[in-house]
């Protein structure tokens, strides 16, 4: 039987239950949020296959990455509506282009919630551009991308590093047609604190659009804009934005996230993007950085290279700008206080007030700005 991996190293990728052969293991929430893996005990043969397949306890060995690149997209529609410089979607437009399968984390119907889905048209890579700042389910994909596998389609597959590294390990015999592209994350809150974001500032209301990374003030001045179906849009910047706040100073992490097992120079996908932060300054629409790690990774730029301006750079020079990817976040010491006042209260707006720094409207700019680019702060 399987040893309970400890609650603050469990990504909850649920590969465990993935690779089971009798299926008893099952996904559970916990009373922040998060899916966590149960063992049903009665069926469970003790054949260890859950213990040697999770990508925390064996890790994949990771090449150093070879190239990186600051690249946006010569779209500037492409550009303006990605988190950074439209990477991504450049990306998988070349898969979707040679009959391929993108496969990313998208809102559900009624933006309560993330989860992975697979797509093979331009039209749907839409639901996929853009940062979503609560963990996706991926506990489906496993199956459905060993069927497209087994359909000789090549897939895509994007996510988080622990994401990723589940992905891998679960078809390590089985890579030829499959790429992957890490994203350089900060961590991940649970759809339960979404929805009381949801509920406490938005009143319930009938949501048709989210876009947590909007530009309307600029790249570095990134705005959470959400619209609604009858009803004027909602648009706060990240020094406004109470979500966006609290999600920056690391109050509602998964509590994996805070020691993260896959924040490494060495990156666990073909292909690493994030934000290239050091140009922000000068420019307002976003650039990527772009790792490339792999000779799949290479290919699959190399295709895709039309679509940007590029240059390339030194990785380990731009990743100490986007410290995210090489540094956990720092554990906020409000983060016990803030569940305690929600589970209480049932109030996200009431919870998150009694947490958050306190400060004037110009230092609350200046202090998300930094948090965005991995300044740390003093919690």
């Amino acid at each position: 039987m399987m040893n309970y991996l400890p609650e603050d190293n469990c990504t909850g990728c649920m590969l465990c239950s993935a690779v089971c052969p009798k299926h008893c293991i099952t996904k559970e929430k916990d009373n922040e949020g998060f899916y966590f893996p149960i063992i049903d005990a009665q069926k469970c043969i003790g054949c260890g296959k859950c213990e040697r397949a999770c990508p925390v306890n064996n890790k994949l060995d990771n090449d150093v990455t070879k190239k990186s690149f600051s690249a946006y997209a010569l779209d500037d529609g492409i550009r303006l509506s990605s988190s950074s410089g439209g990477a991504f979607y450049c990306l998988a437009e070349v898969i979707i282009e040679n009959n391929g399968i993108v496969c990313a984390a998208a809102f559900d119907e009624d933006y309560m919630a993330v989860k992975h889905v697979c797509v093979e048209t331009k039209n749907e890579l839409e639901i996929l551009k853009g940062s979503k700042y609560l963990q996706s389910d991926i506990s489906k994909m496993f199956t459905v991308i060993e069927k497209h596998l087994n359909m000789n389609r090549r897939v895509l597959f994007v996510g988080t590093p622990c994401e990723v590294a589940a992905i891998k390990k679960y078809f390590v015999g089985n890579m030829n047609l499959l790429t992957t592209i890490d994203i350089i994350c900060h961590g991940v809150p649970s759809e339960l604190v979404w929805m009381k974001y949801l509920e406490s500032v938005h009143k319930g209301r009938s949501v048709s659009t989210v876009s947590m990374r909007d530009k309307k003030y600029g790249w570095k001045n990134f705005a959470m804009k959400v619209s609604y179906s009858n009803y004027p849009q909602y648009i706060k910047s990240l020094a406004f934005d109470l979500y966006l706040r609290g999600f920056l100073e690391n109050l509602y992490l998964r509590k994996s996230c805070y020691d993260c097992h896959f924040k490494s120079i060495e990156r666990v996908g073909d292909i690493t993007i994030g934000d290239y932060w050091g140009k922000e300054l000068y420019d307002h629409k976003g650039i990527s950085l772009i790792g490339i790690n792999t000779n799949k990774g290479a290919s699959l730029f190399k295709c895709a290279k039309d679509r940007f301006f590029y240059e390339e750079c030194d990785w380990e020079n731009a990743i100490s700008k986007n410290i995210a990817a090489t540094q956990s976040a720092k554990k906020n010491l409000n983060r016990s206080v803030f569940f305690d006042e929600l589970r209480k209260c049932d109030d996200f707006t009431k919870s998150i007030n009694k947490c958050l720094s306190k400060r004037s409207i110009k230092e609350n700019i200046y202090y998300y700005y930094q948090l965005a680019r991995g300044w740390r702060g003093e919690k």
